[in-house]
């Protein structure tokens, strides 16, 4: 049986000859002298926005996340854990707004309900014709209430949130 191959990581030297990463802003721009093709001039913004709204930067045909892309330039390491973007926006990455989490931090700072949230609020759900908010907090599941009011509810939800998710930062 034969393995997977596994995909070369680009290396320091490769990314830093062909793009330059704007800390402030978060944007890579392709370097004139090394550009991947006939279509990318100097200074054009690099990558693409996918439709679950992250940019992917594309080099030598492997597809780079973009946050983690910034992760690597700034510290010279691959990220080993889940760059979040604090302020929710995934495609801002500038260097202040990401941070290196691990997985339970990174899923405390949603913003957005799941698909499929009929109420269209994070926390809350329509349970016996009312608002039911909940919070998922240690692996478990808490009640926070039934509301007659949508907004009650959401706002139930975000003071939990507050108290109980250290990755949040609404």
């Amino acid at each position: 049986m034969t393995r997977p191959r596994k995909t070369p990581r680009l290396e320091p030297g490769r990314m830093r000859a062909l793009l330059r990463y704007e800390p402030e802003t978060g944007i890579f721009r392709w370097l004139g002298r090394s550009t991947p093709n006939a279509r990318v001039r100097a200074e054009d913004q690099a990558g693409y926005v996918r439709p679950d709204g992250y940019r992917c930067v594309v080099i030598d045909s492997i597809a780079y996340l973009a946050h983690r892309l910034a992760w690597f330039y700034m510290t010279g390491a691959w990220p080993t854990a889940e760059i979040d973007h604090r302020n929710g926006s995934k495609d801002d990455n500038s260097w202040i707004n990401l941070r290196h989490v691990a997985h339970q931090l990174n899923t405390q700072n949603r913003r957005s309900h799941e698909k499929g949230n009929l109420v269209g609020l994070l926390g809350v759900d329509i349970k016996q014709g009312k608002y039911r908010a909940q919070i998922v907090s240690a692996g478990k599941k808490l009640h926070l209430g039934y509301f007659t009011n949508r907004a009650d509810a959401h706002q139930a939800y975000l003071v939990a949130k507050r108290a109980l998710h250290e990755g949040n930062t609404l």
